[in-house]
């Protein structure tokens, strides 16, 4: 059982939980739909198309018509005549003619657009042409990763702690002094270049990122203002002060605040005592004295970190995290059903590696600490016992300050460069998306950015109880995604006002949920029993 070496370390949206949202399943209507120009030119740039399946890892399933593409782009932006690295873009059409492009990045750092590819679909309907860009050092794109992935290595596709200075200096081999080029700037200046090959005329182009991607686009528009029409950051992270070196601090103080809607919940208080925090602390610390060691067969002096861990998971997902006061009360109880129930629990957030790994997948766990250590970590950094203290206090994280600082020392980091730390002077329409319980990009952080982009037609939308993830997190009374309703309006016409009615829709305090998703979550008809 080898939960702790696997991979929590994103700061990306969409899979900060590995499996629990998989996004929309497409109604018929999407599935019979079909772009009136989808194997046609009208499509015309610099960039050569090639049909592709949209949908990655659609198997056997349903899967859509769309384009690929590879771009070669500088490896050094300063000299354009050098070695290239290559760009990966994807291109879904609407059914109608496009009125606008929207770019869509992920963040991660070391995440790639391939979480947009479901949660796209149904924006063809709104003559929105969906374009997806993998940052260099990430997901199909030029990627960053080391031997110590490899399925024969003694991790497989995971990097154990052994594994990382053997992984270090295969980085230093095959790029030395290179290795500074899969930076943030770098991969901004390829987005403007791979938007102006792909501009058409009488087409908007917007640009969404998400978490750190809402970084990344933050630089492309340090460099030029006015490159796109439209800018759309969900889920924000600072560009003065990002500090991930905090994150587990802010993953701790979600926790407690969505405790406390526990408390306000008659049916969650009354299983918890009405004190959601004093019931979370106190089956912990039993935890620690052995309480219920069945569940942590193997691995029982890890059982807290596992918890806290597990909990640092689910708290990213808006509607998995009702999981959390149940498996308090599950744990605390302790029946051969409920120690089966947090088993699987367990076994679906950290995606337990079996005999069928397939390798590191698109996510780049090398390209997030190069990233991260350069340019979103304090230097000097916490010390390791700073960050075991935040870890301890908190009731649940990612063990994301931990493990990422036994590396800081050795790990070949780059200058960040001039544009570390500053704001964009910029016009452009924006729209700035946030929810109030989200432990990666917390509400006060991001409250900032909508303070300091504040000219005409730049909106900032904070979304209730919402965790990291606007777009695909933001469910509404009647099943609806709030931040995919706002993103149209805005794609449709950045400098139209905003109906955000549907703010006051949200509906995200559901601590029961449908059976088929405590099913998934428990392999139990019923969340608690």
């Amino acid at each position: 059982m080898r939960w702790l070496t696997l991979g929590l370390f994103l700061f990306s949206c969409g899979d900060a939980s590995p499996g629990l949202d998989a996004g929309p399943t497409p109604d018929a209507s999407v599935l019979d739909a079909a772009p009136d120009d989808a194997g046609s030119d009208a499509f015309v740039n610099r960039v050569d198309w090639e049909p592709c399946p949209w949908i990655s890892d659609a198997g056997s399933g349903v899967n859509f018509d769309g384009w690929c593409a590879t771009v070669e782009m500088p490896l050094d932006w300063a000299d354009p005549d050098g070695p290239t690295i290559t760009i990966d873009l994807r291109r879904l059409d609407p059914v109608e003619e496009a009125t606008a492009d929207l770019w869509m990045l992920n963040g991660g750092p070391g995440g790639s657009a391939a979480t947009y590819e479901r949660l796209s679909l149904p924006l063809r309907f709104h003559r929105i042409r969906v374009l997806l860009m993998d940052a260099r050092g990430a997901g199909r794109s030029t990627r960053l990763g080391c031997s110590a992935e490899a399925l024969d290595s003694p991790n497989g596709s995971a990097i154990g702690e052994e594994e990382w200075a053997d992984c270090i200096a295969d980085l230093r081999t095959a790029w030395g002094d290179d290795l500074a080029h899969f930076d943030t700037t770098s991969a901004a200046r390829d987005l403007i270049e791979v938007v102006r090959r792909t501009r058409q005329e009488g087409v908007r182009q917007v640009v969404l990122g998400a978490s750190y991607g809402t970084y990344w686009v933050h630089r492309a528009v340090q460099l030029e203002p006015d490159a796109f029409d439209g800018v759309v950051l969900d889920s924000i992270v600072p560009p003065d002060d990002p500090d991930l070196s905090l994150i587990d601090q802010w993953h701790g103080e979600v926790m407690r605040d969505f405790l406390a809607l526990c408390d306000e919940d008659d049916f969650c208080a009354d299983r918890l005592g009405g004190d959601a925090v004093a019931a979370t602390e106190a089956m912990l610390e039993s935890v620690g004295e052995g309480h219920c060691a069945e569940i942590f067969e193997g691995v029982e002096s890890e059982a807290q970190l596992l918890l806290r861990v597990a909990f640092g998971a689910l708290i990213s997902d808006g509607r998995a995290r009702a999981a959390i006061p149940a498996t308090v009360a599950r744990v605390e109880r302790c029946t051969p059903e409920d120690v089966a129930a947090v088993q699987h629990l367990l076994g679906v957030v950290f995606g337990l590696v079996t005999d069928d790994d397939e390798g590191p997948g698109l996510f780049s766990i090398v390209l997030a600490h190069h990233v991260t250590f350069s340019e979103l970590w304090p230097d000097p950094p916490p010390s390791l016992e700073e960050l075991q203290a935040i870890a301890d206090a908190a009731l649940g994280h990612k063990n994301l300050g931990v493990n990422f600082r036994l590396r800081y020392d050795d790990w070949p980091r780059y200058e960040p460069g001039p544009f570390h730390d500053q704001w964009a002077t910029t016009e452009v329409p924006m729209l700035m998306l946030n929810g109030t319980l989200d432990p990666q990009t917390p509400i006060e952080r991001a409250r900032r950015v909508g303070a300091h982009f504040a000219g005409p037609h730049q909106t900032f939308v904070e979304l209730p109880d919402v965790s990291h993830g606007v777009l695909s997190g933001s469910y509404t009374s009647s099943g609806e995604r709030c931040g995919e309703e706002l993103l149209i309006q805005f794609v449709s016409d950045p400098e139209a006002a905003l109906d955000t009615s549907c703010v006051d829709e949200i509906a995200l305090r559901d601590f029961r949920l449908r059976a088929a998703f405590a099913q998934y979550l428990f392999d139990s008809d019923d969340l608690w029993d």
